[in-house]
């Protein structure tokens, strides 16, 4: 999405990326699909950010430094709007496009003030205020908010979907054993059951992967609530973003078919 919405409209890019494997990874795809599809950019800084951080003033004004026309991050716990609000009070914001892969975790946290429209936002497996949504959904979102008096992330559709995917494994196993069913045939029953999940349709794989819907779209401001709303939202199943089974996901990624 960042691909096919910013080609063209940046030339200079900078990492904010959580300073372990994840982060590391994620960072390295980005510079690799943008190398695929003939991107050129520059890379005018890297920055990586230790768990637990509070204080990325450093961090901040080295981007301000680099003045990249693009950012690319990972964080997704209190690090990203952290991160955000800080980038924001020194300016940084004004200019860079953002790109911000899982966002959507921290939304409760996230303000309008504070994170510019037109950011692309990854909202992982849930969004809450989904066009279309199921009636699921629709009323988890509402007895969520009326209990907790915040906003369901995709933790809570994760939870829900394993929960679902155990109960179908167990039901089946059970079946096919006539009493109640061992561990491992529990595990080995999960596989390709189609299960209903929060944030729309789930499955296991063989090889015991999940694959679910994934959702993304650029933040615009709301005059319903304070946190940032999307705008052009698009959904795939994960199929279509992560490697087959026993596929080396470097190789893979260079020669998969992505919707750009």
């Amino acid at each position: 999405m960042a691909i096919k919405r910013f080609k063209g409209k940046f030339a200079t890019i900078a990492g904010v990326n959580s300073d372990y494997s994840y982060g590391r990874n994620c960072w390295e795809t980005f510079k690799t699909l943008l190398s695929r599809y003939d991107i050129e950019a520059k890379v005018v800084s890297e920055q990586w950010i230790r768990v637990g951080a509070t204080d990325l003033t450093t961090n901040v004004a080295a981007l301000n430094a680099a003045k990249p026309d693009l950012i690319f991050n990972s964080l997704f716990l209190s690090d990203l709007p952290i991160f955000l609000r800080q980038a924001s009070a020194a300016g940084l914001l004004a200019n860079a496009k953002i790109v911000s892969t899982v966002a959507g975790g921290q939304i409760n946290d996230l303000r309008s003030s504070f994170v510019p429209e037109g950011a692309l936002l990854g909202q992982n497996t849930f969004y809450f205020d989904l066009p279309g949504a199921s009636e699921l959904q629709k009323s988890f979102v509402a007895e969520y908010r009326d209990r907790y008096k915040a906003i369901p992330t995709t933790s809570a559709d994760r939870a829900y979907f394993n929960l679902m995917a155990y109960k179908a494994g167990v039901e089946k196993a059970a079946k096919a054993a006539g009493r109640w069913p061992k561990t491992d045939e529990i595990a080995d029953a999960i596989a390709g059951n189609d299960i209903e999940s929060l944030g729309g349709r789930g499955r296991y794989r063989a090889d015991k992967i999940a694959e679910q819907m994934f959702y993304q779209g650029f933040s615009k401001n709301s005059t319903q609530h304070e946190y940032p709303g999307l705008s052009d939202i698009t959904a795939a199943f994960s199929d279509q973003l992560q490697k087959p089974a026993g596929a080396d996901y470097w190789k893979w990624i260079k020669t998969a078919d992505f919707r750009v």
